[in-house]
């Protein structure tokens, strides 16, 4: 998890900081959840995404943070 957040960080060089939870809920399927907070200047994107294992919900999550980075990034440009 390490490696890809660095490579998000990488990627996005204006994020400020970056906070991951992983945590169980409930015995209920899918009971892994990952949240993932991310600070930009003037925002800070919030994501939540469960999955069978922490690793699915963390791509899933990943994915989602990414998508509102680029919308932020293309905001910039415009």
């Amino acid at each position: 998890m390490e490696n890809r957040l660095d490579r998000l960080y990488q990627d996005f060089a204006f994020i400020t900081e970056g906070e991951v939870y992983l945590e169980e809920v409930g015995e209920v399927k899918p009971n892994r959840e990952v949240r993932l907070h991310v600070r930009i200047p003037g925002e800070v994107l919030h994501v939540s995404e469960r999955g069978e294992n922490f690793q699915v919900a963390f791509d899933a999550a990943l994915d989602r943070i990414r998508r509102g980075l680029v919308k932020y990034k293309e905001r910039l440009r415009s």
